[in-house]
């Protein structure tokens, strides 16, 4: 079977990645930790990357984008890149969202917490590998009791730059519930979108199931931009 070369982009965080893999195997990542810079650095990481594995960007098979929740500039350079290399080669591209990438990298039971900013969080819970809780946007002050309506009264992993942010205003019972690990990443990787897009596509291509079309893929925004929400508030 021919091998499949992957390039993944996600920049919906603080953290921008881009990775090259063949299949699982990753060929090479490049990050940046300024998110003023995502956009310039995205196109010269793709380029860089391309050229230290001596491949051409002719060669991609499956792009991988990280669509959301997250920074709306962030995600709409990384799905607007997405887009223009699935229309100009005509391949597939998957889309995944930013909080079950951190699930892929943590483990199958966490509590995915990431920063929304102005007291809000986005946020996604995990139990046995599947979402207990769907990503969505929460204020703060409605955190400890969403949680708690899910049942988690025991300190469950928690991943996320929200709890990092936040922590001076989680009361102590929240606190409890949201068990640390600072041996996990608290941003989604690119790395782990591409093998997340790998094993995807196996299995779209053993069940024959139809490949997502440049065409379909959106950017997963749960809260409006501070510009909508600013004019909502006139």
């Amino acid at each position: 079977m021919k091998s499949t070369l992957i390039l993944a982009i996600e920049s919906s965080s603080r953290l921008a990645s881009v990775a090259l893999l063949e299949d699982d195997r990753v060929l090479g990542e490049l990050s940046s930790d300024n998110p003023k810079t995502h956009s310039e650095f995205l196109n010269a990481a793709i380029e860089k990357l391309l050229q230290d594995a001596g491949r051409k960007i002719r060669e991609l098979s499956l792009i991988a984008v990280g669509n959301g929740p997250g920074s709306f500039t962030g995600i709409r350079v990384a799905v607007n890149i997405a887009r223009a290399f699935g229309c100009l080669l005509q391949i597939p591209v998957f889309a995944v969202d930013s909080l079950s990438i951190l699930q892929f990298q943590s483990g199958p039971d966490c509590i995915c917490m990431t920063n929304a900013f102005k007291n809000n969080v986005y946020l996604a819970v995990f139990r046995g590998g599947h979402a207990l809780l769907k990503p969505c946007a929460v204020p703060l002050s409605q955190l400890e009791a969403t949680l708690l309506a899910l049942g988690l009264s025991e300190p469950t992993l928690c991943v996320g730059d929200a709890f990092d942010h936040y922590q001076s205003f989680l009361s102590p019972r929240l606190k409890s519930v949201l068990g640390r690990n600072t041996s996990h990443q608290d941003f989604p990787l690119a790395t782990t979108l591409g093998k997340i897009a790998c094993k995807k596509n196996h299995f779209s291509q053993q069940s024959q199931s139809p490949t997502l079309d440049w065409k379909s893929v959106i950017p997963l925004y749960l809260r409006g931009s501070e510009a909508e929400e600013n004019l909502q508030h006139r």
